[in-house]
């Protein structure tokens, strides 16, 4: 995540699946923004977080599927705001415990990054003290298996072990963030993000699953539920698709 994005499509869809998932904040939620500065990784150069006509002309049909969320955007895009911190000012879901330490390695030494990277992670886990639902908010998503935490790109990922974490041996759903990319079809790049997870996390294929957002940038949300919630959270993700987001094609439900 970075700051430069705020209010943009993609974040307006991420609120949209919290706020499913959790119920309108029966669930408490922590959103992990893993903030990065764009001149860290080296996309300052491109026009990422500009991409918020849909507030003002909404071609679409957005605000008919959650029109409270959509209006409370419309308020943060006309104050010209670009930080994470804004969401929490406005209370766009007041429900949400955020976390918002960067996750950088400036400064740090080649062997000095994954010490640090695992003291990010322990303060982290502290904001999900509490709720029922993660989600990380990575700027790509999953690490690639051959990319190492030291790696200066890795602090655009979340880890398998950070996923770990955070889902906690079933005790709180994980929701993860996954940037699509040019290498196979999107349902073939979720279910390989969704198959690593099903292995990692030690959960059968069946209970897990990723809500796809078609608009704008083509971008995945991979769930795994809380072991005590498996029926409920496929529950919840149907009715996205039986309601205004998936009859206008805005999200699908992929599965294994």
């Amino acid at each position: 995540m970075q700051h430069r994005y705020v209010p943009d499509l993609g974040d307006f869809s991420k609120f949209a699946v919290i706020d499913a998932l959790s119920a309108q904040g029966t669930d408490r939620t922590a959103l992990i923004w893993y903030l990065v500065d764009p001149k860290e990784v080296g996309d300052h150069h491109n026009n990422d977080g500009k991409h918020t006509a849909y507030l003002t002309q909404d071609r679409q049909g957005l605000a008919q599927c959650h029109p409270e969320l959509y209006e409370r955007f419309q308020s943060i895009h006309r104050t010209g705001e670009k930080h994470v911190g804004v969401y929490e000012r406005y209370e766009v879901l007041p429900t949400i415990n955020y976390f918002g330490e960067p996750v950088s390695y400036d400064g740090h030494a080649l062997t000095q990054r994954a010490v640090w990277r695992t003291g990010w992670l322990k303060r982290a886990l502290q904001a999900t003290e509490n709720t029922d639902m993660v989600m990380l908010d990575p700027d790509n998503g999953l690490m690639p298996d051959r990319l190492s935490i030291r790696s200066q790109s890795a602090v655009k990922y979340a880890s398998l072990d950070e996923c770990r974490a955070f889902y906690g041996g079933g005790q709180r759903t994980l929701v993860v963030y996954q940037h699509a990319h040019r290498q196979g079809s999107a349902a073939e790049q979720a279910s390989r993000a969704l198959h690593r997870l099903s292995e990692d996390l030690g959960v059968e294929r069946e209970h897990i699953f990723a809500l796809r957002f078609h608009r704008g940038t083509t971008r995945f949300y991979l769930v795994v539920p809380a072991k005590h919630y498996q029926c409920i959270m496929r529950s919840r993700a149907s009715a996205i698709i039986d309601s205004d987001w998936g009859t206008r094609k805005h999200f699908s439900l992929i599965t294994l």
